[in-house]
């Protein structure tokens, strides 16, 4: 709102008062929206009038918009508080009269536009960094300074009183010596009628030399000529372009260090540069060259040579076609090129640059290649006879007849490690899956471990074979290892070669020989393309067997799984876990829910069922105990690794557990364990537990049984979980329905008080239970002074509370009370939030060990809070929390609900006196009696033992 008239206006004006232009529920937004005048001669009759608390008694509105052309610069608004007060007379005199407030406004806005402009060329004029001057050049060759812009102070450091009046000054002072001549050039020129754009350098007046342009434009005027000159800093302009000139030749440096030949052409195709290695390699000098095309392409490649300068210039770049090029003397190329367009900077070709490679010795390698793999077809031949084989004692047989193990070995082996070696994590042992002997088998093991044998390091390797010539001489081999070697398998010579499949080092291939024998390294090279072939064909063996297993390890599982879907409870879930791990049942079993915090990270467990000594134990005395988590105990080990099964073969050695850890478990008889984190739509539900008494070692079935466990137990526990929830809710939902009822029907504060001790936790052991109002609704713009309380339950001494409290006097009220959620305090004589003054009132006063705050809010409005004072410690469950909450709300609306009420019978009581007052006044037949009656009634109503009313006082 710009302007309105009266009291209302001038109130509705200092407010800021806006009406949206979308709004439904307003004459002026519609009569805007449309463009036309809108009159209303009955607002009650107008469904769509927005009503104005400043203006109670308008009847009827006219709305005339304010439009000069098509637009909509405003709304006139005119009220009447008579119906039909406005007519559409009055309509037609608002016109009439917004059309001249429209001319008004544009006037006044030209007139604003005109001033603006004006500073605003002022406002450049002096703050643009460029010295602007006029000069006048007469007919005698005088000259004349009529401007000089204040800016050729910042320029040169000089007062501008130094070249008012003064035009040697410039000349003769500011500009270097060394470029007064150019200066001179330049002023001669415009003496001539000649623009003129010179640069040269000027010395400061703190002595730094910068370079500036000194464009000057002449205008002739009778017989002089007037100058009108810009003289602008270009010394970081002068720097930039000496390092574009350093940078192009930086760059013509690198085109002729290139060791490949490149040529930049035209968008015609003509050379404009070879570089010197195009001359080294094609013979051609740029001379030669220069406006030229270059015909080196043969015959046969020119076909292909055109499709790829058409992609070069249709999509800017070709990369690496390889082709072929004439030399000079008439020799052919192998070559690969790469090129690219450049365009001016309009945006059109302006030529292209080609990066040649020649790639002729590169060619001829891989004809070499492919001959050579031409001589090795016997390697796929032994390839697929390694792919076909059935047993491991057919890939040696393969190896033997195939490679330099089949001549003067005496012994070929396979050996497979217990897991991948890594360079953290090295196999115990290595397990031998086959081998062919000239020994008895009795000079021979079925497993070797890799600690019996400290070279190994040395002697197994993951990259190369590791050859032993001579194993009596070799400083490779450690002694223990050279005896096994010469005593027990009487070997002179032996090799070592890695069986690596799919990037894992997971054996090794080992032969011996009873002479010195040499391995040529064709003969190597041969042996180390099969063992990859061997190693996947080894590993493809391991595989089967595994597969085997773990077909005995699903069936165990899709029994486990079948149990578990019948599974109704608890007891009835642990049971079918424990009675079919057979044959490695574990001494223990145990079920966890978990509750999480607000982050939906684990909190509590709650043990819910316990599996012992071959039955489920109902008197456990650990079941439905709920304990908080300790991140830093036995809970840290599966916490950091959610997703996986938790395996602790020995208590003792694990690493992993920390003195703490093996004190509490050892406790509790557990030596191994394994514990299975339940989660279930990527949320927590509970832990399942697999306790020895004795260490255990987990085979592979095992993991893989437990690993697959994990979300098929996850999710049984989590439909448990669910349908427990969901009859919690239900009795909830019940709960609820029914407080909210009581509460609707309360009459007074102390039925809010009741119905809240009977369905919530204020009833349980609570001993001061209150419900507290505000004097003023907390904002962040105001707090309360403060708190009355509305209504209690206590049985706290009357000497221990008060009526109302102050809330200055408690600093921390502030943080402790929240209008959006409730304030528990689990330990009033610990927690830290606590001012000193809460803590004495709730610790010492009331003897509170626990409190509980819970706010009131109605209508957005924070009115109050409900508090609950307990002399005993105590926790407070999240469900009965979460019941609390939502029965606070409607509380709240209870409490208004009885505050207006009583509102509204304190009003009529006032009113019913008022009239009777004045009933009785009006039967007064004398000023006398008037009074007399007024003071009587008045002293009535206001419960005062003598009423006065004074007349005619003298304000002397």
């Amino acid at each position: 709102m710009q302007e309105g008239s009266g009291d209302a206006g001038r109130q509705m004006k200092e407010a800021g008062y806006k009406i949206a232009l979308a709004a439904e529920q307003s004459v002026v937004a519609r009569a805007a929206r449309n463009g036309e005048p809108t009159l209303v001669s009955d607002v009650f009759q107008e469904p769509d009038w927005l009503p104005n608390p400043l203006l109670p008694d308008t009847k009827s509105e006219i709305a005339v918009p304010i439009k000069l052309g098509d637009e909509l610069l405003g709304v006139l608004d005119a009220q009447s508080d008579t119906v039909g007060g406005l007519t559409e007379e009055d309509q037609l005199v608002l016109i009439g009269l917004c059309g001249q407030i429209a001319v008004a406004i544009d006037d006044r806005r030209t007139t604003e536009a005109l001033r603006e402009s004006e500073e605003r060329f002022r406002h450049v004029i002096t703050s643009i960094s460029h010295h602007i001057y006029m000069s006048e050049i007469t007919e005698d060759g005088s000259y004349i300074n009529h401007y000089i812009s204040s800016n050729v102070e910042d320029l040169t450091g000089y007062p501008l009183e130094k070249f008012l009046n003064n035009w040697d000054f410039w000349p003769s002072v500011v500009i270097h010596p060394d470029d007064r001549e150019i200066a001179a050039a330049q002023a001669e020129q415009l003496g001539q009628g000649r623009h003129s754009i010179t640069e040269y350098r000027m010395v400061k007046a703190d002595g730094q030399v910068i370079w500036v342009r000194d464009n000057a434009r002449v205008q002739v005027e009778g017989t002089s000529n007037i100058i009108y000159g810009v003289v602008s800093d270009i010394t970081e302009r002068r720097r930039v372009r000496e390092a574009l000139q350093k940078s192009e030749e930086r760059n013509r440096l690198l085109l002729e260090s290139s060791p490949d030949p490149i040529v930049i052409y035209d968008e015609k195709g003509q050379v404009i540069y070879v570089n010197p290695a195009f001359t080294q390699i094609f013979g051609w000098s740029e001379e030669e060259l220069l406006g030229k095309r270059i015909d080196f392409v043969p015959e046969e490649n020119k076909p292909e040579t055109r499709t790829a300068l058409e992609r070069l210039f249709k999509e800017g770049t070709v990369l690496g076609f390889e082709t072929r090029r004439f030399t000079k003397d008439g020799h052919i190329l192998d070559v690969q090129l790469s090129g690219s367009i450049f365009k001016d900077k309009d945006g059109n070709v302006a030529g292209s640059t080609i990066f040649t490679r020649d790639i002729t010795a590169r060619k001829q390698t891989e004809i070499e290649r492919e001959q050579l793999l031409a001589r090795t077809e016997t390697l796929y031949q032994a390839g697929a006879r390694l792919n076909a084989a059935q047993t491991y004692d057919d890939i040696v047989t393969v190896l033997r007849k195939f490679t330099l193990l089949g001549r003067q070995t005496q012994t070929v082996t396979l050996g497979y490690f217990d897991h991948p070696w890594t360079s953290d994590n090295k196999p115990e042992g290595a397990n031998i899956l086959a081998r062919w002997s000239q020994h008895p088998s009795d000079a021979f093991s079925s497993r070797y471990l890799i600690a019996d044998f400290p070279s190994s390091d040395q002697i197994l390797r993951p990259d190369e074979p590791v050859l032993i010539e001579d194993i009596a001489t070799d400083a490779r081999m450690d002694e223990e290892t050279r005896l096994v070697y010469l005593e027990r398998f009487k070997a002179k010579s032996a090799l070592f070669a890695p069986l690596l499949a799919a990037g894992q080092w997971i054996g090794y291939i080992n032969a011996t020989y009873g002479r010195l024998t040499t391995f040529p390294e064709a003969d190597i090279r041969r042996l180390m393309a099969l063992a990859g072939q061997a190693a996947v064909a080894v590993q493809n063996l391991r595989n089967i067997a595994l597969a085997e297993q773990r077909a005995a390890h699903l069936e165990m599982l899709t029994q486990i799984e079948a149990a578990l879907s019948q599974a109704t409870n608890e007891e009835e879930i642990l049971t079918a876990l424990a009675r079919n791990l057979a044959p490695n049942q574990p001494d223990r079993l145990v079920l966890q829910y978990l509750d999480t915090d607000e982050n939906d990270q684990p909190a509590f467990t709650n043990t819910v069922a316990v599996w012992d000594d071959g039955a489920i134990r109902p008197d456990d005395p650990d079941l439905y105990r709920r304990r908080k988590i300790d991140p830093l105990s036995a809970s840290k080990l599966w916490l950091e690794s959610p997703n996986e099964v938790l395996f602790v073969s020995d208590l003792e050695t694990d690493l992993r557990s920390d003195e703490n850890v093996r004190t509490y478990l050892s406790q509790l008889q557990i030596a191994a364990f394994a514990t299975l984190p339940l989660r279930s739509g990527n949320r927590w539900q509970g832990l399942v537990s697999f306790d020895w008494t004795e260490p255990h070692i987990y085979s592979p079935g095992e993991r893989f049984v437990f690993q697959q466990l994990l979300e098929s137990v996850g999710a049984v526990v989590a439909s448990r979980r669910a349908y427990l929830a969901q009859e919690v809710a239900l009795s909830e939902t019940e709960i609820l329905y029914q407080a909210g009822a009581e509460l609707n029907a309360v009459q007074s504060y102390d039925d809010i008080v009741k119905v809240l001790r009977r369905h919530t936790l204020f009833g349980q052991e609570a001993q001061n239970v209150s419900v507290n109002h505000f004097d003023v609704a907390w904002t962040q713009a105001q707090a309360p002074e403060w708190v009355y309380v509305l209504a209690r339950w206590t049985k706290l001494s009357p000497e221990a509370v008060s009526s109302r409290y102050p809330l200055a006097a408690f600093a921390s009220a502030a943080t402790l009370l929240r209008p959006d959620s409730p304030t528990i305090i689990e330990d009033i004589a610990g927690d830290p939030d606590l001012d000193e003054n809460v803590r004495t009132l709730y610790a010492q006063r009331f003897g509170a060990k626990s409190t509980i705050f819970v706010p009131l809010v109605v209508g957005g409005q924070w009115i109050g809070y409900i508090n609950a004072i307990y002399q005993q410690p105590t926790a407070f469950p999240e469900p009965e929390v979460r019941r609390l909450v939502a029965l606070a709300g409607q509380a709240a609306v209870a409490v208004q609900s009885i505050q207006r009420l009583g509102d509204t019978e304190r009003r009529a009581r006032r009113e019913q006196a008022i009239r009777e007052i004045t009933e009785k006044m009006r039967a007064a037949t004398s000023l006398e009696d008037l009074v007399k009656t007024a003071a009587e009634e008045l002293g009535k109503q206001l419960s005062a033992g003598h009423a006065v009313i004074e007349l005619g006082i003298d304000e002397g």
